[in-house]
């Protein structure tokens, strides 16, 4: 049986499963149209808050994937609802370490954004990925922590997948700012459960609407849907835990050979994404 026909929904890592920086995984954008075809709901849950959501549809649609902005949950807007349902939104102000995207992300959630100098007094410290980053940015970060500051990540990944070869990620970033201040960050992207939770729901809303099984029990999905990623620690940990079916590319940041001192190995592993018709 193919691995399409045993579930209902999918939920799709994107960097290293669906594409490679702009380029697209061989057969990934026919395969995705194929699930839809066939009546899969399709999710996309990212680590990656570099975009916005509708500017990741936007490239889904540019690959040939139909997708619009609610088809997608980054990080950024998983921790964006983290700090929301923490009760630290409405009337705070944030430093953000990040990107335009990410910014726009806490702004949309109630958070006053102070810049430069000014964050120091923050009551908020977010820290994303960012090729901008510099010591200015984590001087400030550190001061507002160690002032009082709740410090939140958008993930723990240390890298990501890049055509040339792989780039440091939010965790990098993230260890700098932790190692500095003496604080743990709370995270709400991959492998945490929140995101989970929330894409898990999605996909609960989107199969009840068309008449697709009821959820199991577990608050993070419904039955029968699969997390598909690249990353053993971020997308099949996380999935695992979210009560998910795990489905493992390798055409991303993860080789045949790393599955022997996987913790939690995949349900399913194919070479690429294609591989589950």
């Amino acid at each position: 049986m193919a691995l399409a026909d045993m579930f209902d929904g999918f939920i799709l890592d994107l960097d290293g499963v669906v594409y490679v920086g702009d380029e697209p995984v061989p057969g990934s954008p026919e395969t995705i149209v194929a699930l839809q075809r066939a009546g899969k709901r399709v999710l996309y849950l990212t680590n990656d808050a570099r975009r916005t959501r509708e500017g990741y549809a936007a490239k889904l649609r540019r690959l040939g994937v139909p997708a619009d902005a609610a088809d997608v949950i980054t990080c950024g807007a998983a921790t964006a609802a983290c700090i929301r349902a923490d009760g630290r939104a409405d009337g705070h102000t944030a430093y953000v370490i990040g990107s335009t995207a990410l910014a726009g992300e806490m702004a949309g959630a109630g958070l006053h954004l102070l810049h430069g100098a000014e964050g120091r007094s923050a009551d908020v410290v977010v820290v994303g990925g960012h090729e901008a980053f510099d010591f200015a940015q984590l001087r400030t970060a550190t001061q507002a922590v160690l002032g009082g500051a709740a410090l939140y990540g958008t993930n723990r990944d240390a890298t990501f997948p890049m055509p040339d070869g792989p780039w440091p990620g939010t965790g990098s970033i993230l260890a700098a700012v932790e190692f500095a201040t003496g604080r743990t960050a709370r995270v709400a992207g991959k492998p945490e459960a929140f995101i989970f939770d929330m894409a898990g729901r999605a996909v609960a809303r989107a199969l009840a609407e068309t008449g697709g099984p009821a959820p199991a029990g577990a608050s993070a999905g419904p039955a029968r849907v699969a997390m598909v990623g690249d990353r053993l620690d971020a997308d099949i940990a996380g999935g695992h835990r979210a009560g998910l079916g795990t489905i493992l590319v390798l055409s991303g940041c993860t080789r045949a050979q790393d599955l022997a001192g996987a913790e939690v190995p995949p349900d399913h592993v194919v070479e690429r994404l294609a591989g589950v018709l």
